[in-house]
C-alpha cells in the first residue's frame, strides 16, 4: 500500500470544534453535557428568556442522523418494529435531556422534527399521529411535571398544516416556522382558526423573494452575486459558494482569474492552502483568494428594501448563463480523473471545479 501523503480533510482544519453532543449519544444525565447551560442561566436569566434546543428530536433524528432517509421510509413499512424501537430510544433519551435542562432553570424547550415538504408532509398525518404524537405526549407530560409553567415549541419546516390540530392537543405553545408553502400559505386563516390555542412564527417566502437562475442554482446564488458585486469588475473574478451544494460563478471569461471569492456555510472555514493543494480550488496565489462569509444572506438582506437592488437581482438572474456540468458529455471522465492524487500531492489530469457553473 502506498503511504498517505496528506489528508484532504485538512481543508476543514478551520472549522470550530465539535459541539458536546457530536458523535455517539452521551449520557443524558452526565453533568458535562449541560454544564454550559447552567453558566448561561446564572449569567442571563434575570434579563433574558432562556431556551434550549433539542432538535432534531424524533422523526427527523431517525431519518437524518441515525438510519438515513431512504432506509427510514423503507423500514417504516418493511420493519415497523425497528422504527418503533428507534423512536422509543430517542424519546427516552431526549426526555431525560430535557428534564435535566428544565431542572437547571430553562424557560422553554424547543423540540423539532422536519416532517413537512414543499407541498405536503413527508409522511402521512396518520403516520405522524401514530409514530410521533404519543411519544411527544409522553415527553411533554414529563417536561411539565418538572415545570408546569414551561413553554414548549415544536418546530418543522415545510408544510405541516395537517398536524396543527395535533400540536394544539399536545399543548404546544409555539409552532413554526410557518414556511408559506402548501397548506401553510393561508397564514391568516390558520392564525384565525388556531390563534387562541397556539402561537405561530411567521416566515418570509424566500423561495420567491429573489429569482432563481436554473436547476439547483437558486436565489442564494443570485443573492451572493449581488453581495460580492462580481459584475462590477473588468477583471475576471470567480465566486465559489461551498455550502450544502456548490456553485461556481465566473465573471468575464478570461484565462487569468484576478480574484477568487470564497463564501458559503463551509467555504468560510476552509483552509485555502490545503484546498488549493488538492485542487478543490483553482491553483492560484493565496493572496488572490478572499473570504466573503455568508454572501447569500448578505445579498438577501441587501435586496429586502432597496428597489434598485431587487431590480438588479431580477436582471442578473436573466443574464446569467447556466451550465450544468453533470450534463456535459465528458464531465464524469474529467471529474474522476481530477480526483486522483499524485505522489507529489497534486491531483491528476485536467481540473474541474464545482457541480454547477453560472457565468
Amino acid at each position: 500500500m502506498r503511504p498517505i501523503l496528506f489528508s484532504p480533510l485538512e481543508i476543514f482544519a478551520g472549522f470550530p470544534p465539535d459541539p458536546p453532543h457530536a458523535g455517539p449519544l452521551q449520557d443524558p444525565i452526565r453533568p458535562a453535557l449541560l454544564d454550559p447551560l447552567s453558566d448561561i442561566i446564572a449569567r442571563y436569566q434575570k434579563d433574558y428568556f432562556i431556551l434550549i434546543d433539542l432538535s432534531s428530536t424524533l422523526i427527523e433524528a431517525a431519518y437524518a442522523h441515525i438510519m438515513g432517509t431512504e432506509n427510514f421510509f423503507l423500514y417504516l413499512f418493511d420493519e415497523p418494529e425497528l422504527i418503533a424501537g428507534v423512536l422509543d430510544g430517542l424519546t427516552e433519551y431526549y426526555t431525560k435531556v430535557g428534564k435535566n435542562a428544565i431542572a437547571r432553570g430553562v424557560d422553554m424547550v424547543r423540540v423539532g422534527d422536519d416532517v413537512g415538504a414543499q407541498q405536503s408532509m413527508m409522511l402521512s398525518p396518520v403516520q405522524w399521529r401514530e409514530l410521533a404524537k404519543p411519544r411527544f405526549k409522553y415527553m411533554f407530560q414529563e417536561f411539565r411535571k418538572a415545570n408546569d409553567e414551561l413553554f414548549i415549541k415544536l418546530h418543522s419546516c415545510g408544510d405541516y398544516s395537517p398536524i396543527i390540530p395535533g400540536e394544539v392537543e399536545l399543548g404546544v405553545d409555539l409552532s413554526g416556522l410557518m414556511q408559506p408553502t402548501g397548506g401553510n400559505k393561508d397564514q391568516a386563516g390558520i392564525k384565525k382558526k388556531y390563534g387562541n390555542d397556539i402561537a405561530f412564527i411567521g416566515d418570509f417566502d424566500v423561495q420567491n423573494l429573489l429569482p432563481i437562475v436554473a436547476g439547483f442554482v437558486g436565489a442564494d446564488t443570485v443573492a451572493a452575486v449581488v453581495a460580492t458585486r462580481i459584475y462590477d469588475s473588468a477583471e475576471t473574478r470567480c465566486l465559489v459558494d461551498i455550502g450544502t451544494n456548490g456553485e461556481v460563478v465566473m465573471g468575464i471569461a478570461n484565462a487569468e482569474i484576478a480574484e477568487l471569492m470564497l463564501c458559503g456555510g463551509f467555504g468560510n472555514y476552509i483552509n485555502t492552502e490545503s484546498a488549493v493543494r488538492i485542487r478543490l480550488l483553482p491553483k492560484l496565489p493565496l493572496d488572490r483568494i478572499s473570504y466573503y462569509g455568508n454572501a447569500a444572506v448578505l445579498g438577501a438582506q441587501m435586496t429586502l428594501l432597496p428597489e434598485t437592488e431587487r431590480a438588479r437581482a431580477d436582471r442578473l438572474a436573466r443574464e446569467i448563463a447556466h451550465v450544468s456540468l453533470a450534463s456535459q458529455p465528458d464531465f464524469q471522465d474529467v471529474f474522476v480523473e481530477a480526483l486522483r492524487f499524485q505522489d507529489n500531492g497534486e491531483v491528476g489530469g485536467r481540473v474541474t471545479a464545482g457541480s454547477e457553473v453560472a457565468g
